[in-house]
């Protein structure tokens, strides 16, 4: 996953107040608003809330893979305090085809119930930054663009795997993101 924030010093938003019953408290959790700055801009950076810490990941691979994908990363959100931001489904070439266009998680799933059952907000990446959703996805979406913002992230697979690169998934490309990866030390566990 990619941590990130905008001010390392500041509670979590998301923090639940114990037992409080005040309305503009009590549908908090479900408000992305609450969350983000605003509409998507083109820049992420701009709808980031000072305060708040987000993790995101890419999917890749097929629908099971890329669920999987979200599950981890809600999960990993949960265990670190962060607000999951879910990257789109874009079709890919090896199962679906060419010529599909991305799907958002809460176009398949129920996720204000999924963040009121755990506590925890969830944004998707429509809600920080503007994209070509739900178009038809192109070649051209594979490839840099002019306007690309430059995102550091941490990557797990040079120490855990030799099948994937993390610099071959299609999330970032689309969202016209230049992500550097830095690798994590070798001796770490994924078990």
């Amino acid at each position: 996953g990619i941590l990130w924030g905008r001010d390392g010093q500041t509670e979590y938003a998301w923090t639940l107040k114990t037992q409080s019953t005040s309305p503009d408290q009590k549908d908090i959790v479900l408000d992305p608003g609450a969350y983000v700055n605003g509409a998507p801009t083109y820049s992420f950076r701009d709808n980031l809330k000072p305060g708040v810490k987000y993790v995101t990941t890419w999917n890749h691979g097929g629908l099971t893979n890329e669920f999987i994908t979200w599950i981890n990363l809600i999960h990993l959100a949960y265990v670190s305090q962060r607000i999951p931001v879910l990257p789109p489904l874009l079709p890919d070439e090896q199962h679906l085809g060419s010529g599909g266009s991305s799907l958002e998680a809460s176009d398949i799933f129920d996720l204000p119930q999924l963040a009121k059952t755990l506590k925890l907000p969830i944004l998707e990446w429509n809600q920080l930054k503007r994209a070509r959703y739900y178009k038809a996805y192109i070649p051209a979406d594979k490839e840099s663009h002019e306007d690309d913002e430059v995102l550091g992230c941490w990557s797990t697979y040079e120490a855990t795997s030799e099948e994937h690169d993390p610099a071959s998934a299609l999330t970032p490309h689309f969202l016209h993101l230049n992500v550097q990866y830095t690798a994590v030390p070798a001796n770490i566990s994924t078990r």
